[in-house]
Parts: C-alpha cells; structure tokens; sequence
C-alpha cells in the first residue's frame, strides 16, 4: 500500500468501471475481460459488489482491493482495485462519502502523486429506486468538496439516472 515513489509519472492514468452485480459470483468473468482487453488499468471501480463484510475472496493479482459494503440492506457496494504495480501511497477518503448513506454507497481514495497533483478517485452506486434529489445534492456536494482541493479527479459509478431525459427532468439536468 505505501511505497517510496509513485511509477505513473510518465504514463497515463487509465481508469475501469464495471457494474458486476456480485463480484463473488463474476470474479471469473471479470478477470477473463482484464486479460482479454490486455490492458493494465491503474484503477478498477466495481460497482454492486453485493459483499457483506470483509471476510471475502476476490483478489485479482497485481491489485489491492478495498471496498464499502452496504450494511443497512442487501445487494449494493462498491469496490476498488488499484494497481500494485503503482508503487503510490494512497488515503481512504471517508470524508467525501456520501452523507445519505442509506440512499447511496461511495468509496473514495486519494492517490499522491509526487511531483505532480494528488489524484482523487470516486467509485459510487446509486440504486434505481432510491430518492433522486437526495442524491442530485450529495453529489453536488461532494463535488464541491473535490473541487475546492483543487486535484484531478476520476468520478465513476452506476448512477442510475436516465440521461435521455435532461432536458425535461430538472433532477437529470441537474446532474448532468
């Protein structure tokens, strides 16, 4: 987790987002499509983990893997796996969750980067049903957090926000 320096300097930071709807159940199928993209992601965000606790086996090798697990309901969560190979420090970011945690699972990290800017990166699952304004605030919210710290920052999840309708849903334009 913590190294010296951070090998990323001349490269560039490439991200990965996947909503896997159990990763215990398409861990197979997720590291099959890392292979065959043959492609190494700094970063992987996995949205609907659908695990409990912290008692789970889903290691890809070559990457660390943390997650947020929803506790107050089942199915949700998110997880992230970053690249070993990085050799950066990096910082849990609980200050930027979501504040309706009920509503919405986050998880947050900061990336340092020597010599250049600190990288933020965001994984977020909102459910289908669950309560749109909330969520339109806590996102603007947190984005207002990330863009007061004046960092680059890598946003990504499932929303579940229908896009086409923008310009007739004040919610979705809000977001948008």
């Amino acid at each position: 987790m913590f190294a010296k320096k951070c090998r990323m300097a001349n490269s560039r930071f490439s991200v990965l987002h996947l909503n896997i709807r159990s990763i215990n159940q398409n861990l197979s199928e997720l590291t099959d499509l890392l292979i065959s993209l043959d492609h190494r992601f700094h970063a992987i965000g996995i949205t609907e983990t659908w695990l409990n606790d912290y008692n789970h086996s889903v290691s890809i090798e070559n990457y660390e893997f943390i997650h947020s697990y929803r506790k107050n309901r089942p199915g949700g969560g998110v997880g992230l796996y970053l690249d070993n190979n990085l050799d950066c420090k990096y910082k849990n970011r609980s200050n930027l969750k979501f504040e309706n945690s009920k509503l919405t699972d986050s998880l947050f990290v900061e990336v340092t980067v020597p010599k250049g800017k600190n990288i933020i990166i965001g994984v977020v699952y909102r459910a289908p049903r669950d309560n749109l304004a909330e969520f339109v605030k806590d996102f603007n919210e947190v984005i207002d957090k990330i863009t007061k710290e004046n960092k680059i920052c890598y946003l990504m999840g499932y929303f579940n926000v229908n896009l086409m309708n923008y310009q007739t849903n004040n919610l979705t334009g809000e977001f948008l």
